[in-house]
């Protein structure tokens, strides 16, 4: 997975990746457009014809730094080589740049300003690609409620401040879905990690995030062992 972190907000409890499928750049030849126009030849009458123009195909290298600018991120992508494939593939069928983008629940239980000003954000890096190439992108925000029911919120926290944020991001045009959607793992066939399973790198890691975040039954090392 090739990871984009523009969450250089003020927002930590958003984690912002960007995830897209790829899809096989185009060895075809630059798209014909239909442009019609008419005109007034001396002598003649009105006559409408049909112009047709060859479209310049828009440079992927030329899309990626459109949104891959410090303006956006805190640190360099982790596979510029594989976003440039993803953004081949959709010029190639001329359609918009898909983003899956994580988004997070911390302790509000209702939309507040920061959480506009973060889907602002995200709206004017949309424009900055729709600047570079016209189909623009497509943004989808993925609702980590597995990640909050293990640090304690409830259903009914879950309902209020996710579907608040929706809301807000539908008026930017973007999609949404629940993480728990997108991942339902069989109870029966999850095992319970053992501490001295967890390389210590990692607990430390997530320890650490559960100090912070946690609010489920037990320590922040259980929530952690929960996390993982």
């Amino acid at each position: 997975m090739t990871t984009f972190d523009i969450s250089n907000l003020d927002r930590t409890h958003s984690v912002l990746p960007c995830k897209m499928d790829i899809g096989s750049p185009s060895t075809s030849s630059s798209p014909l457009v239909l442009r019609h126009s008419s005109s007034r030849a001396p002598g003649h009458g009105k006559d409408k014809r049909c112009e047709l123009r060859r479209a310049k195909t828009p440079d992927p290298k030329k899309v990626l730094q459109s949104f891959n600018t410090w303006a956006f991120k805190r640190e360099q992508p982790s596979d510029p080589e594989l976003m440039l494939e993803v953004i081949s593939g959709s010029i190639s069928r001329a359609e918009p740049i898909p983003f899956v983008l994580y988004w997070g629940k911390g302790p509000r239980r209702e939309v507040d300003h920061p959480d506009l000003k973060c889907l602002d954000y995200l709206a004017t890096l949309a424009i900055r690609v729709r600047e570079a190439y016209e189909p623009g992108a497509a943004i989808r925000l993925i609702f980590m409620d597995t990640h909050a029911k293990l640090n304690g919120h409830s259903q009914q926290a879950l309902l209020s401040y996710f579907g608040e944020v929706d809301a807000a991001a539908c008026q930017h045009g973007f999609e949404s879905c629940w993480l728990s959607q997108l991942t339902r793992v069989a109870e029966a066939a999850a095992t319970q990690p053992d501490e001295d399973m967890v390389p210590e790198h990692m607990l430390l890691s997530l320890s650490s995030c559960a100090a912070k975040w946690f609010r489920g039954e037990g320590t922040p090392e259980q929530g952690a062992l929960k996390y993982y």
